[in-house]
């Protein structure tokens, strides 16, 4: 550690977790894999040409944007104070995932063919009495959002895979995330 701070040019950072691969492949890996796969598909004909502007990578980077956001919201409203500038900062947050939403949807019927049969047996099952819900706990009804007979019935088996394999890089990014700060904190300990 000593060495590293008198010349950090020399030596690798102590800061850096070596064997985050062992984990698995990041995020990014898996879906630079997953696009490079899906251009050469495409090119060689092997996989149908939908009428979506993106590819399945992008819809399903998309939904996850779109939870993202969603838990951000929910975060901050657990928060005790609930500042004036936090409580505009949600209304911010809700009107940009309606606005994306409303793409994500879109791109959904492409992608996910049936999808809107399943939103309106839903929306048929809620009570009208019972205010709308609020952006951060609408239905994205992702893959993984679906009973096994649900996704059978209205989902592209690519965009299952996809789903699964981003969500496998994510889960790999957050333990290197989570190791990088148990040593980082070891190491506070430590000094």
């Amino acid at each position: 550690m000593d060495a590293w701070y008198k010349d950090p040019t020399s030596n690798a950072s102590p800061f850096v977790i070596v064997g985050g691969q062992e984990d698995g492949p990041s995020e990014r890996q898996i879906v630079d894999e997953l696009k490079k796969a899906e251009v050469e598909e495409a090119r060689a004909g092997h996989a149908p040409l939908l009428e979506g502007t993106k590819t399945v990578v992008a819809f399903i980077k998309a939904g996850l944007q779109l939870q993202h956001i969603q838990r951000k919201i929910q975060a901050t409203l657990k928060s005790k104070t609930l500042t004036a500038d936090r409580a505009s900062q949600v209304q911010e947050l809700r009107v940009s995932f309606l606005k994306q939403l409303r793409s994500f949807q879109h791109l959904q019927l492409t992608y996910m063919p049936g999808i809107e049969t399943l939103r309106e047996a839903d929306d048929a099952k809620r009570d009208v009495n019972e205010p709308e819900c609020q952006p951060e706990y609408i239905k994205l009804y992702l893959p993984s959002d679906l009973t096994a007979e649900q996704r059978r019935s209205i989902t592209l088996s690519r965009v299952i895979e996809t789903e699964a394999r981003v969500r496998c890089g994510q889960c790999a990014d957050a333990l290197v995330t989570l190791r990088t700060r148990l040593y980082r904190n070891a190491y506070d300990m430590v000094s």
